[in-house]
């Protein structure tokens, strides 16, 4: 029996046989909208989706600890070694705004820390968290530019927080006058701070740089800093400079294992979307970059 008709089954026991439409997304995701726009359903196959879509699952269940003003109603369907099914309330389709983080995010609370952690043992954490899908290149240039930064920077105490992990404004939504995020696949109670708020003001610069088809990595490596610089005096943060530069390093740290990890996937299931694919590239080329540029960087 194909995947197609193995999921209709397991629809058909769930008692979900309206007529949808269904999206293809990448590494072996889709995403399920009932013609009467209810509700998602997100189906995961594969080892690597379903592993995003346990976690996400996690985050739902967590959710009372999370920054995030809104969550939607979730719930698990179905979860084997071969298909993991989620259910989301439907919340219409306007998205977020760039310009309104506060709507969805409690800037209250997100600068008290959970815990602490040093610098070198924070990097293995990540190290341990990817190593399943990164190739011994990956972890070699990792280890290079750690062992390059912490020598110039030193070893500090770093403050932890939980976190959504892709906060972002292309994953929010508004809905009859609330503010909602999601897409919760990225999720970690043990994240460095800020990790969400950074990932809200950098990847739509990002996204930018991409559909210009030009790049000039200079440009944007002082682009980031002037806006992390607004970020740091808008938002009064409570740490120190040298502190939020090893934040802003291990945001860059993790990013660029995702998108190792992201493009390693590729390589193996030779399955290509050429556009997400060469996006994810060169989003591993800017955070190079990035992490090249911090080091140099005195404060």
């Amino acid at each position: 029996m194909n995947n197609h008709k193995k999921i209709n089954q397991i629809l058909d026991n769930l008692n979900i046989t309206s007529e949808y439409k269904t999206l293809n997304l990448n590494l072996n995701k889709k995403i399920i909208i009932p013609k009467n726009d209810q509700f998602i359903l997100k189906i995961a196959m594969g080892e690597y989706a379903i592993k995003l879509a346990q976690n996400e699952n996690n985050g739902y269940i967590n959710k009372e600890i999370t920054d995030l003003i809104n969550l939607p109603n979730y719930s698990k369907l179905h979860d084997d070694n071969e298909f993991f099914i989620s259910k989301i309330e439907f919340l219409g389709k306007k998205k977020g705004s760039y310009f309104h983080a506060d709507k969805f995010y409690n800037f209250n609370n997100c600068y008290t820390q959970d815990s602490f952690i040093k610098t070198h043992l924070y990097f293995r954490y990540l190290l341990n968290k990817y190593k399943t899908n990164l190739i011994s290149a990956n972890i070699k240039f990792l280890n290079k530019e750690f062992f390059i930064f912490e020598n110039f920077h030193g070893n500090l105490e770093l403050p932890l927080k939980i976190s959504h992990g892709d906060f972002v404004h292309w994953n929010t939504l508004i809905f009859k006058g609330k503010f909602y995020s999601f897409d919760l696949e990225r999720f970690d109670k043990n994240r460095i701070i800020y990790f969400d708020l950074l990932s809200w003001y950098i990847m739509p610069i990002y996204e930018r740089i991409y559909k210009m088809k030009k790049l000039n990595l200079n440009i944007l490596f002082k682009l980031i800093l002037f806006k992390l610089f607004i970020f740091f005096i808008k938002k009064k943060l409570v740490y120190s400079k040298k502190i939020f530069l090893h934040i802003l390093f291990f945001f860059f740290i993790e990013k660029k294992m995702q998108f190792d990890e992201i493009n390693n996937l590729f390589n193996k299931i030779k399955v290509v979307d050429g556009n997400y694919f060469h996006k994810n590239k060169l989003f591993g080329e800017i955070t190079n970059f990035a992490l090249k540029n911090l080091i140099k960087l005195k404060i």
